[in-house]
Formats: structure tokens, sequence, C-alpha cells
């Protein structure tokens, strides 16, 4: 049975570009809760895998299911004074539109080969010289991806990050 829709009901235009500045200007405060969290727990950086988290710090947006596509572009490292969103050519422009307070960053399909660089391109939230504890959702990726990332850097504890 069709059911009648209220055009009331639906969301203007100008209520859509309310909420996405609304959404926008909550950011930076969104970013820094998860720092100050981080900073407690002594943990260094964290890394984003879920869509709903990397959307919800950062602006840049995957379709559900999109994800399962995307290959690592969407991941996001959070450090001291930056956040860096990973994008390959299909999503550089979206994430340069999207994550506009975000450094995007070339990903390829070797996200463990370039696990050592971009640990080392972000400052640590602790205060220390190097990254040493990166916070990372352990059921949102595979043991062999778990496994590469500590391969790769293994001066580097990875930190069980969920719910």
């Amino acid at each position: 049975m069709d059911l009648p829709v209220r055009a009331s009901g639906l969301p203007t235009p100008d209520d859509l570009r309310r909420w996405d500045a609304a959404d926008r200007d909550a950011r930076p405060r969104r970013v820094a809760q998860l720092r100050a969290a981080l900073a407690e727990a002594g943990i260094d950086a964290w890394f984003g895998v879920l869509r709903e988290d990397i959307r919800y710090l950062t602006g840049f947006v995957l379709a559900e299911g999109e994800e399962h596509v995307a290959g690592d572009s969407g991941r996001t490292l959070v450090g001291a004074d930056e956040v860096v969103v990973l994008a390959d050519s299909r999503y550089r422009v979206q994430a340069h539109e999207q994550a506009v307070d975000c450094r995007i960053e070339d990903t390829l399909p070797d996200l463990p080969g370039r696990w050592p660089e971009l640990l080392a391109s972000i400052r640590p939230i602790g205060g220390g010289r190097q990254v040493r504890r990166v916070a990372l959702d352990a059921a949102s990726v595979s043991h062999a991806t778990w496994a590469a990332l500590v391969a790769a850097a293994p001066e580097v504890e990875l930190v069980e990050a969920g719910p």
C-alpha cells in the first residue's frame, strides 16, 4: 500500500544546508574530544576504518556498502594536530570537497607498505617524538590486515579501540 507523503514533513534545501553546516562546524569539537580521550589513555593516534566514524570526524562519505569496494579510501589517521584521509584516484576530488579540514593522502593497494610513512608523517597526540600506540577498531579489520600493520611497524603497538 502506498502511503501519501506529507510535503511539509520533508526537509527543505535550506534545512539540508543548515544541517550540513552544523555537522561541519561540529567536527573540530568531535576531533578534539577524540584526542582528549586518546591522550588520557596514553594513545598517540587513531586509525579509523568504519565509514560512520570517518564521516562523523571528517565529512568524507562512503555510501552504505561502498566501503567494500573503496579499498583503503576514506580510512583516517588522527594525530595531535591534523587528520589524514586516505583516498585513491577514484575518491581524491570527493575527499578534497568533503574533508576540507583534513590532509588528503594518496592510498595505494599496499596500506602496510605505507603504514610506517603515514605514522611518521603525524605528530603523536601524547607529545612524544614518534607514534608508539595507535587505536584501531579490531572488529573492523581482518586478522591479516592487523598482522600486516604490526609487521610493517613492529615498534608501534596497535590497541583495540572498539565499543
